[in-house]
C-alpha cells in the first residue's frame, strides 16, 4: 500500500493507544531469544501509526506510544506464529487490527548534487534486514509528546538518524516527505523521505556514530546503475523506495 504525500502538509496528532498485547513480557522475551539470538536488540519508546485521516487539504497521522520489542513480535513475525497468522492481516488491513505494533518507521534516500544516490548495506547484528541493501538510512519514529508541527518532527528525526549513521548534517530545505508505505512482507508503516543535498558524497566523510553498528558499508550510486542493485538481495522497503526515482529500473512505483 502507498499513498502519495508530496506536496501535501503532514500532521501529527496523539491519540489513545487502541494496541492490544498478544503476548505477555516473558513469552515476549522467549520468543525475543528465538528468533533474534546474537542480534543487536534495543528496546526504544516508539510511535504507533493507529489511522490515517485527511483533514482541510492535510494528512493527520493519528499515532499513540509503543516500543520496539512489540514490533519485533507482531509485525515481523505474523508469518511465523500461529496466533497471528489467523488474523489474516494485509497491508490493506493492518493498521485497523488491534494486535499489531505497527511502529512508524522512516526510509530516507539522499542524493547528492551529481544526481547520485547512497545506499546502505546492513549490518550482520541489525535485528532487521542484516546483510541486506537499503536505501541510505533507515530507522524507527522515536516517540515525542509533541507534535504541534508535523514537519518538524519528522525532520527532527531523519536529521538525528542521517547524521548518526551517515554524518552528514542536512536542512530542513533540503527534504522532501513522499509517501507512506506498507509491505506484504513486513507490514510496518513507513514514511518514505527524499534529501537533495547540497553538495557531492565526495567531499563527504561518511559514516556517523552508529554506522559501526547498523552498516557495513556505503554505496554511491548513479541513477543507471541502479536496476543492477535492484537483482541483489534488499529490502522491501527500499525496492519500492527506489522505485520513486522515475528511472528505468523496472520498479512500478
Amino acid at each position: 500500500m502507498y499513498i502519495d504525500l508530496r506536496g501535501i502538509k503532514l500532521k501529527f496528532r496523539l491519540v489513545r493507544s487502541t494496541f492490544e498485547r498478544v503476548f505477555t513480557k516473558k513469552e515476549e522475551a522467549g520468543l525475543l531469544e528465538q528468533y533474534y539470538k546474537g542480534k543487536h536488540l534495543f528496546n526504544g519508546t516508539c510511535f504507533r501509526l493507529e489511522r490515517v485521516v485527511e483533514e482541510s487539504g492535510m494528512v493527520v497521522l493519528e499515532v499513540s506510544e509503543t516500543d520496539f520489542y512489540s514490533l519485533l513480535v507482531t509485525n515481523l513475525l505474523h508469518r511465523e506464529l500461529l496466533v497471528l497468522q489467523t488474523r489474516s492481516v494485509t497491508e490493506y488491513t493492518v493498521l485497523d487490527d488491534k494486535y499489531f505494533s505497527n511502529n512508524l518507521a522512516i526510509s530516507v534516500v539522499l542524493e547528492d548534487t551529481e544526481n547520485r544516490v547512497l545506499l546502505a548495506k546492513r549490518s550482520t547484528e541489525v535485528a532487521i534486514g542484516g546483510k541486506i541493501y537499503a536505501t541510505s538510512v533507515t530507522g524507527s519514529f522515536d516517540y515525542t509528546d509533541t507534535v504541534d508541527d508535523g514537519f518538524r518532527v519528522l525532520f527532527d528525526l531523519v536529521r538525528k538518524e542521517v547524521f548518526e549513521e551517515t554524518g552528514i548534517g542536512i536542512t530542513e530545505n533540503e527534504l522532501e516527505v513522499q509517501g507512506l508505505f506498507i509491505g506484504k512482507e513486513k507490514l510496518q508503516p513507513v514514511l518514505l523521505c527524499k534529501v537533495r543535498l547540497g553538495v557531492s558524497f565526495d567531499v563527504s566523510s561518511l559514516g556517523g556514530m552508529d554506522a559501526d553498528l547498523e552498516v557495513n558499508g556505503f554505496d554511491i550510486v548513479s541513477k543507471d546503475r541502479l536496476r543492477s542493485y535492484l537483482e541483489m538481495p534488499m529490502t522491501e522497503v527500499a525496492r519500492y523506495h527506489l522505485g520513486l526515482e522515475k528511472v528505468n529500473i523496472g520498479v512500478k512505483a
